[in-house]
């Protein structure tokens, strides 16, 4: 199982203690990164970088940036 994040190489352990989970993500899903804020895809129990039309369609989603927007106001306030 991948449980460092493709771009920056940081821990998810969050994110894959919930992989298998019923409630949590599914394959396909999106991810973010605490740490660096890159997107990766749930595939199966492990996380990916995601192809090219997939982050396309991850960023034309207008969530996404108040997601990593969120993510950076939450980081600021734990430090």
């Amino acid at each position: 199982m991948s449980e460092a994040c493709w771009s920056c190489g940081k821990g998810n352990d969050q994110l894959v203690n919930m992989l298998g989970n019923p409630r949590g993500p599914k394959d396909g899903d999106a991810a973010l990164c605490f740490w660096c804020y890159e997107f990766s895809v749930v595939d199966g129990d492990t996380i990916r970088k995601p192809t090219d039309l997939e982050l396309f369609s991850i960023l034309a989603d207008p969530r996404a940036n108040e997601i990593i927007e969120e993510a950076k106001r939450i980081k600021a306030q734990l430090n």
